[in-house]
């Protein structure tokens, strides 16, 4: 079977399973997934909106690999995830190519796996969010630095590296900014200083280079500049890149080695076999091949260890270098040779005690819905137990490897599957979704629930508030309005600090429910269900006018006409 449909098979079978069944999770998923269909409505492919304002979050690249998908297989979770399937696919050919090049055959397949079957690519390579397109980028520019720096033979002309340098930064850069030209930029510094060679700049030719990749970037930024009167540089540059950079995010503290401890976890089970990796590298004399891929995973780990704002996939960029120095270190390690490595029973012992205590306390809950999302999230925790023996085993000779990758992909898959169904059937976003009309005359608003896959999942624009009296006059500005109002939160942290309290985090079931008899004309009830966006449980009141009928399907509605005015929602102002 040719490697390109063995890794698609094995990228597949750990990417697709649950996909299309997952509701969007966080915020970003479904302000991506938004954003998208509202650039089609708009007939736009400069500048994204959502929710009827602009979204300078990110630029297009993402948004316009997923009109792709929604063009050619319809608006739905697997649509608007297929971008990161397919680009975390395309990083391991990447990475499958460059270990072959500079290790042999069987590293390359290591390291290929290796890659595919990390934690923290597991999570993001099926998310709605642009980081994989944006690995994508910087994973082919460093594989074209290779040649140019003389670290493996040129293939046909160098132009061509060249050319595939400064355009693989050009569409790092559209698909999320900066990071995809600090990255590679970082790492060639970092490389010069380890490895004590001397750059050919002649051969990289940055002057020239540089200008291309602007020139790539300036076909769709210019356009955005002039027809957002430079806000998208403004917000998009001054605020999402550079005030994160400087200030956490939602008051998070800041923790100095953050990304040293998180890369544990992110990068299991292989992080399990840190010591064969440091065995390796702490040779008399480290290949300049060797320095390459050390400061291309130690690059972003310096970039964001000065960023205020820390998040663990941030790191990212850097974990394909991190799996060619694991498959390179194991290929060369027999197993009679190698200890077994301590960390990675230590961690997989973490996750072993951890489903065993969900499992206790999912028995010990009264309240079925949340008993069988802990049951499921206890049995995904025990595969990735398993997972890591499964990573052991892989280097054993004896032991035919087809059947150990399949083995792996089971255990990753049918768990994933089943707490996908779970969550799907117990999200709080499409539990209110089915009690709504699909009469799209109704204006909805969200007092103190100010979910984005609520706009997702209404195909139509929200009202987002704090204050009861922005709802007051909601109401009497739209006779027809539906509110979605949080009453109760049962959160993990709350559970936590207050020693297994049954009592919600927050309780405004007094005040609402005085609310709703102010407004009899409107019909209340009670929805309930799991939030992932804030990891809790939620009970919300949602009022309805009499002319809305439930409507009892979970799957989005059709898009709305194109909208033809901009506006800002309530959370906005306030």
């Amino acid at each position: 079977m040719p490697n390109w449909i063995s890794l698609l098979l094995v990228t597949l079978a750990l990417q697709l399973p649950g996909s299309g069944l997952l509701p969007l999770m966080d915020r970003d998923e479904p302000r991506f997934a938004g954003a998208t269909i509202e650039m089609m409505e708009r007939e736009t492919w400069t500048v994204p909106y959502f929710n009827d304002t602009y979204r300078f979050d990110k630029p297009p690249l993402t948004y316009w690999w997923m009109r792709l998908h929604y063009h050619l297989f319809g608006i739905n979770e697997l649509s608007a995830r297929l971008h990161s399937i397919i680009a975390t696919w395309l990083v391991s050919l990447l990475v499958f190519n460059i270990g072959k090049h500079l290790s042999g055959l069987r590293a390359a397949w290591l390291s290929a796996l290796i890659w595919l079957s990390c934690l923290q690519v597991l999570i993001h390579g099926r998310l709605c969010v642009a980081d994989m397109p944006m690995i994508l980028g910087v994973t082919l520019a460093m594989r074209a630095l290779l040649p140019l720096l003389g670290l493996i033979p040129h293939k046909g002309h160098p132009g061509r590296s060249r050319s595939l340098l400064y355009a693989a930064l050009a569409f790092g850069f559209l698909a999320k900014g900066p990071i995809a030209l600090l990255v590679p930029l970082i790492a060639l510094g970092l490389y010069r200083w380890f490895s004590k060679c001397k750059l050919d700049w002649r051969e990289l030719r940055p002057i020239r280079g540089l200008f291309l990749t602007l020139a790539l970037i300036a076909a769709w930024g210019i356009p955005a500049l002039i027809e957002t009167q430079g806000l998208f540089w403004k917000v998009g540059m001054g605020e999402h890149i550079v005030k994160r950079g400087a200030e956490m995010l939602n008051g998070r503290p800041f923790i100095p080695g953050y990304y040293l401890l998180t890369f544990f976890l992110s990068f299991f089970p292989w992080s399990g076999f840190l010591m064969p990796v440091l065995r390796s590298i702490r040779q008399p004399s480290i290949q300049p091949q060797t320095w390459f891929l050390i400061a291309w995973f130690v690059a972003p780990m310096i970039l964001f260890s000065f960023y205020a704002t820390q998040l663990p996939h941030y790191t990212l960029p850097g974990f394909p270098a991190a799996a060619l120095l694991t498959g390179t270190a194991l290929s060369q390690n027999s197993t009679a040779r190698m200890q077994w490595p301590a960390l990675l029973l230590g961690l997989s012992g973490l996750f072993a005690v951890l489903a065993l205590t969900l499992a206790v306390f999912s028995f010990a809950s009264d309240h079925p819905p949340i008993s069988q999302l802990i049951q499921r999230s206890a049995w995904l925790l025990a595969c990735l137990a398993g997972i890591a023996v499964i990573s052991v085993a892989s280097l054993v000779p004896t032991i035919p490897p087809r059947w150990l990758i399949i083995l792996g992909c089971l255990l990753a898959a049918v768990p994933t599957h089943f707490l996908c169904v779970s969550l799907r059937q117990h999200s709080a976003t499409l539990a209110v979704m089915r009690h709504l009309s699909p009469d799209k005359t109704t204006s909805p608003i969200g007092w103190n629930y100010t979910e984005p896959s609520l706009v997702f999942y209404a195909r139509s624009p929200w009202n987002f508030t704090g204050k009861a009296q922005r709802v007051e006059q909601h109401l009497k500005k739209h006779a027809n309005a539906v509110v979605i109002a949080l009453q109760r939160e049962w959160t993990l942290d709350h559970w936590l600090r207050h020693k297994a309290s049954v009592n919600p985090k927050s309780d405004l079931t007094g005040p609402l429910q005085a609310f709703a008899s102010m407004h009899s004309t409107h019909e209340s009830q009670i929805v309930s269900g799991f939030n992932p966006a804030r990891f809790s449980w939620v009970e919300v009141l949602l009022l309805t006018p009499p002319s809305a009928q439930p409507n009892r399907q979970d799957t989005p509605r059709e898009a709305p006409e194109q909208s033809k005015t901009t506006r800002r929602s309530d959370d906005a102002r306030d």
